[in-house]
């Protein structure tokens, strides 16, 4: 319905098609009759009669300085932007509709048989708007951003982008950091977003407005709003980069197939920064000096160090770009990152891998454990290997406290976490074993497995250290042996795996064993290990 003020003509027969211009539009809106609203707002207009509406909504948005349709402008371009350092979210690629061809054959299989209906290209080609931005730009065809492989946003000779009106049920569209509340947004009032990120985004729109300052203004009012904008963006950007700066700009490869025209060719020009200066983080792990020619740190990653320091999942950087917040909403990106940390020479960590499985409580009657401190004489340190390459003996010893807790048990383990700028947070790592976690009345044990990563005079410091990764390899001749094992097995409870090699020195003694030995193990639950020296060297000395 419209209001008694309106000013849109009225048709002079129902079914008629009239062509009309874009201030149509904009007559059509603001005659609306909204349940009583005096403003109407272009958010709320759920039909209008033009198929290019969108896209004009947009273009007026641009020129009158609306901030809802400003801020989710600004929010689809950043999706180009950004696109290479979002790539655990979205994939983007575009493909191109021509105008023309759908005027000519609005109907890939023909029209519908019997139907009636009008031609719904040529009334499509017939309401185009009349101008565009720049010279050289044209309707003839237009560009369909894609967003996993869903439209997400027209792009156009108009407003360069214009966002769909509803891309809520995209996949993944809410792991952004600049979406919310069914809206993308302007990045630069994001939470979860880095001075790097910014310092891409200034330098992205500092690019395209150099491309379009070059072309002719074919619509003035138009080319002054797209360009005041683009402007106003830039500088948000930079006053959000800080310290943050990129050494060069490297182009990247974007999946993107947009028409031939002017200002297109600089909206795909999509870059990654390289920088000299080193990995940025909040929770490192300083790297004992021994092990300083191996690698350079520790990245740790735990949720609860957001509320142990009274910051938010946002404010806490694990690497680089991402922080806990993004790892909280999306449970792939921990493997990437692991990669890419690895990539740097830093060792990646989480409480699971900094933990065991299983905590052991050794006997009572047993001799206590001199190597650690008085209140954990009675346990192996729950803790992986690879935390001592970052604590030596003492200060395992001094940090990690193992206590009853009624049927179960506490472990704590006192942290320092560092900055790549030298700066330190001290951060207590809890873990409750239950009963069914424990393993109890183990004796000590007399000998110990030397750990390859670990360069350390005082081996006896490490035995009390219960490790994950131990497993039991014995070398078997014939089911005399395997039933020896089975028996070991019982009589002391051993929960690691086992291994069985077969015996023998060359191919020919071991083709009478090996073949009976795997079957015999698997069917006792374990593993069989092959004499792999043998094969690729025969029976030699030093292999």
């Amino acid at each position: 319905p419209l209001n008694d003020q309106n000013q849109v003509p009225n048709i002079a027969s129902s079914g008629d098609w009239k062509a009309e211009d874009a201030t149509f539009l904009e007559k059509l809106a603001k005659g609306l009759k909204m349940g009583g609203e005096e403003v109407v707002s272009a958010a709320d207009i759920n039909s209008v009669p033009d198929v290019w509406a969108r896209v004009l909504i947009v273009r007026n948005g641009l020129v009158d300085g609306s901030k809802s349709v400003v801020d989710e402008w600004r929010g689809t371009l950043a999706l180009l932007a950004l696109a290479p350092y979002y790539k655990h979210i979205y994939e983007l690629n575009s493909n191109i509709v021509n105008i023309q061809d759908i005027k000519n054959n609005p109907y890939t299989g023909g029209p519908p048989t019997g139907s009636d209906y009008a031609h719904i290209g040529k009334i499509l080609f017939d309401v185009i708007p009349k101008d565009t931005m720049a010279q050289g730009q044209d309707w003839n065809a237009i560009g369909v951003l894609n967003f996993n492989k869903s439209a997400i946003a027209v792009i156009n000779p108009y407003t360069i982008v214009a966002a769909a009106r509803d891309y809520t049920s995209i996949e993944s569209i809410r792991k952004l950091p600049w979406y919310e509340d069914g809206f993308l947004k302007d990045p630069c009032n994001a939470k979860d977003m880095r001075n790097e990120q910014y310092a891409v985004l200034s330098h992205y729109l500092g690019n395209l407005i150099n491309g379009i300052q070059g072309l002719g203004p074919s619509n003035m009012e138009v080319f002054n709003a797209v360009m005041g904008r683009l402007q106003e963006f830039k500088s948000s950007c930079e006053a959000k980069v800080g310290s943050a700066e990129f050494s060069s700009w490297t182009p990247t490869k974007v999946n993107l197939n947009l028409p031939a025209q002017p200002v297109y060719d600089r909206l795909s020009q999509i870059f990654i920064g390289a920088t000299d200066q080193n990995a940025k983080f909040d929770c490192g792990l300083k790297i004992r000096p021994e092990f300083e020619d191996q690698i350079k740190g520790g990245i740790f990653a735990d949720f609860r160090v957001a509320q142990s320091s009274g910051r938010t999942l946002s404010d806490i950087r694990v690497w680089n770009n991402y922080s806990l917040n993004s790892l909280r909403q999306d449970e792939k990106l921990s493997k990437s990152l692991k990669t890419e940390c690895e990539k740097e020479g830093y060792l990646y960590l989480t409480p699971e891998t900094i933990f065991t499985e299983k905590l052991v409580v050794f006997a009572g009657d047993n001799r206590k454990l001199k190597e650690h401190s008085s209140d954990g004489n009675q346990f192996a340190y729950p803790v992986n290997s690879a935390l001592l390459m970052f604590m030596d003996p003492k200060s395992l010893s001094t940090n990690c406290i193992v206590s009853p807790d009624g049927d179960n048990y506490k472990v704590v383990i006192y942290l320092e976490l560092v900055s790549e700028k030298g700066g330190t947070m001290n951060y207590t790592l809890e873990k409750i074993y239950k009963a069914k976690d424990v393993v109890k009345n183990r004796g000590v044990p007399l000998g110990f497995s030397v750990w390859p990563d670990i360069k350390f005079e005082n081996w006896d410091q490490y035995f009390g250290v219960l490790n994950s990764d131990v497993y039991l390899k014995f070398v078997v001749q014939d089911e005399y042996d395997l039933d020896e094992i089975e028996k070991i097995q019982k009589l002391h409870g051993i929960p690691y795996d086992i291994f069985c090699m077969p015996c023998g020195g060359t191919q020919e003694m071991l083709a009478n064993t090996k073949l009976n030995i795997a079957e015999k193990a698997m069917e006792r639950g374990w593993k069989y290990s092959p004499r792999l020296h043998v094969d690729l060297f025969g029976n030699k000395w030093g292999t």
